[in-house]
């Protein structure tokens, strides 16, 4: 159980850094790389406790590090869509202006 958690919390973290959580949830990522390489080094001792404990602890942060990552990402489109619209518009009186 303890070998499985450990490789779902390593697909997790990958998950999370390709959608950008080294750039945009640095902090949570790293945490969740900390507790997984703690994670392997429980279980190379045969501490499969700890190592089970630690891998859903890393696998739950990667996920929060995913979700901080993706949400960014969607502020950042929404607020870039807002300037576009904005533009549009100014466009669109500067057209009926004239």
């Amino acid at each position: 159980e303890a070998a499985e958690a450990v490789r779902a919390a390593a697909e997790a973290v990958r998950d999370a850094e390709r959608n950008g959580a080294e750039r945009l949830a640095a902090d949570e990522l790293d945490r969740a790389k900390t507790r997984l390489e703690r994670a392997r080094a429980a279980a190379e001792i045969g501490d499969h406790g700890s190592s089970l404990c630690l891998a859903r602890e890393a696998d739950a942060t990667a996920e929060l590090a995913e979700v901080l990552a993706l949400s960014a990402k969607s502020q950042n489109a929404a607020r870039e869509l807002r300037a576009t619209i904005a533009l549009l518009r100014e466009e669109i009186r500067r057209l009926q202006a004239e």
